[in-house]
């Protein structure tokens, strides 16, 4: 459960404000894919409801990229 909730907002953030997919993919250019909370939301309710492996991995995913963005903004 705690993986879900880290990992929905973290997945998020990676795919819009840090690789811009919706800016990328022009018809992924409306809501829920160009907005942070919207996107949190339906990825919480998705992970809830996928097997646990799968959520684990797309956690580590998220999790990592965010930290590794945090490490690296603070490093440089």
């Amino acid at each position: 459960m705690i993986y879900t909730v880290l990992a929905a907002p973290s997945l998020a953030y990676l795919l819009i404000l840090a690789y811009g997919w919706h800016l990328r993919f022009p018809f992924l250019d409306r809501r829920p894919f160009n907005c942070v909370v919207c996107l949190s939301a339906w990825t919480g309710i998705l992970l809830f409801l996928m097997p646990e492996v799968i959520s684990q991995g797309v956690a580590a995913f998220a999790i990592s990229g965010i930290i590794g963005k945090i490490l690296y903004n603070n490093i440089n």
